[in-house]
């Protein structure tokens, strides 16, 4: 389905917001009652977890008016909770579980102010995170450094700053400046994409670079978390929207992005990319600028197709492209070996990488469901059919790139969860095949005692209840990094015992409690 908001142009400008719903390839405008906005956006999300798509909207409703609300959708009814967000014009708004609860949470920028706001059981709570206060620009999540949680990019201005790209690492909820050296733009866009496939996001990067007084188009890879500028080549475009996806189905992100430069004409370009060259396709597509390009295969025939919205030189437009690619993209592989640790507070979900036949295994990314014994995903949806993979967004999966990925502080209970994979037409595999586990409170393990005799390794501790399996894990440091080491020992109840050579390096050991 399709979610506009902005300015309609007819007899006069009139703001507007509007949800259009795709029955079989014709698109229906349905009566929604949103409020209608300019200078904003809007955005799709499952914030409550009960499987269907929400809305976070923000924007000016009349010249003196600023609003921003997320409305809840009930059935195909969308009805505003009134969440107390700040009002915001210029402004951007982005959805992502930055604490790893399992529920979506809010990043909002306005009028020199950005915040985030975490979702407690649907009431959203200001977390005064300390981040640069920007508009007219760009904000979005994205794992950049591979650790497990959703990081921050932004660019914008402030009546400080002119023009400004800041990246904030996310170290357990707190929100650290990075000091990156990436440019400075405002009036464009931000996208975080792995166009090379090596498993990490690089960044796509356009706007007004008021040091140079020109506008810009850029990309930066992704090297162990420094960028790098790629030198590709791209027209510099202001007032600019992008956008990465495969829409040739050969594996790899190409680039759709429009915008002006220069005040000329306005221009929608399309970037294909070849083996990480970046050449301009001849297409027809109508310029625009001040507006906004997505990807989506609306017609399901396995091809990328285009929407475009923004000022053309005839005017406000919103059209649609059908791709009609002889190339059809194919599903991936479900990932495989899905398995569960419980250490404390946190649950850590693991799977093998999966495969596909034209997105290469490192550039996929991943996408995790957990419910209780409801039928739908209550706990962290997918925003994806689980019964069938079927992807609803047109994103990357909510665990990024990564392998695995932690859920905090899930109460006692008996849980389901499965996982898809995701490839870079943004299409998802089928799930894997479900797991249970089960959270039953468990106590750290007591009386651990360590013993070394016959070249063996001996550690004892008492029962755990609730107890199903333990783990033993080991570092050459107290407070270094422990590795888990179950598998090369053997364990005999509420013991474990593991060969070693003679004068082998001193170990630190502790002993986890597993329910599932």
């Amino acid at each position: 389905d399709v979610l506009l908001s902005g300015y309609y142009y007819d007899d006069g400008a009139v703001r507007v917001t509007k949800i259009y719903r795709n029955d079989i390839g014709v698109f229906n405008e349905i009566d929604s009652d949103l409020i209608d906005v300019s200078s904003g956006s809007a955005v799709w999300g499952d914030y409550d977890n009960d499987n269907d798509l929400d809305i976070l909207i923000s924007g000016a409703v009349s010249a003196s008016s600023l609003e921003a609300k997320i409305y809840r959708n009930d059935s195909g009814e969308f009805n505003d909770i009134n969440a107390d967000l700040i009002t915001a014009t210029k402004s951007t708004a982005a959805w992502g579980d930055y604490d790893n609860d399992g529920d979506l949470d809010v990043l909002l920028t306005a009028r020199n102010i950005s915040k985030v706001y975490r979702n407690d059981l649907g009431a959203f709570t200001d977390i005064n995170c300390g981040l640069l206060g920007l508009i007219e620009g760009a904000s979005t999540w994205g794992d950049y450094d591979n650790d497990g949680d959703l990081d921050i990019l932004l660019n914008g201005r402030n009546e400080y700053v002119a023009g400004i790209t800041k990246l904030y690492r996310n170290d357990s909820g707190v929100f650290i400046d990075v000091n990156t050296d990436l440019i400075s733009t405002e009036e464009g866009s931000l996208n975080w994409g792995d166009y090379d496939n090596d498993g990490d996001l690089d960044i796509l990067i356009s706007g007004y670079n008021r040091s140079d007084n020109v506008p810009i188009s850029v990309i930066y890879r992704n090297e162990l978390g420094e960028f790098t500028d790629l030198n590709a080549g791209l027209f510099g475009l202001d007032y600019s929207s992008s956008s990465w996806g495969d829409y040739d189905n050969d594996g790899d992100l190409d680039i759709l992005i429009n915008g002006t430069y220069d005040y000329s004409s306005p221009e929608t370009i399309i970037y294909q990319n070849n083996f990480g060259i970046f050449t301009e396709i001849n297409t027809r597509l109508v310029g625009v600028d001040a507006g906004s390009v997505n990807w989506g295969d609306y017609d399901n025939d396995g091809d990328l197709d285009i929407l475009i919205t923004g000022d053309s030189e005839s005017g406000g437009i919103t059209k649609i492209y059908r791709n009609n690619s002889i190339k059809k993209n194919t599903l991936p592989n479900p990932p495989s070996n899905l398995s569960t640790t419980n250490t404390d507070s946190t649950l850590t979900f693991s799977w093998d990488k999966a495969t596909d036949n034209e997105t290469p295994q490192d550039g996929l990314s991943y996408n995790l469901y957990i419910r209780t014994d409801s039928l739908e995903c209550n706990i962290n949806t997918p925003m994806s059919n689980n019964e069938n993979g079927y992807r609803r967004v047109v994103n990357l999966g909510n665990a990024g790139q990564n392998t695995s990925w932690t859920i905090n502080n899930l109460p006692d209970g008996r849980y389901y969860w499965s996982v898809q994979a995701i490839d870079n037409s943004f299409a998802g595999s089928e799930f894997s095949e479900e797991q249970r586990f089960h959270i039953y409170g468990l106590t750290t393990p007591n009386n651990v005692k360590i013993r070394y005799s016959d070249d063996a390794v001996n550690i004892s501790w008492d029962s755990v209840p609730n107890a199903t399996s333990y783990k033993i894990f080991s570092s050459d440091e107290p407070l270094g990094n422990y590795t888990d080491m179950s598998y090369t020992g053997t364990f005999y109840g509420m013991n474990w015992k593991q060969y070693v050579k003679p004068n082998s390096n001193k170990k630190f050991y502790h002993v986890v409690a597993i329910g599932e």
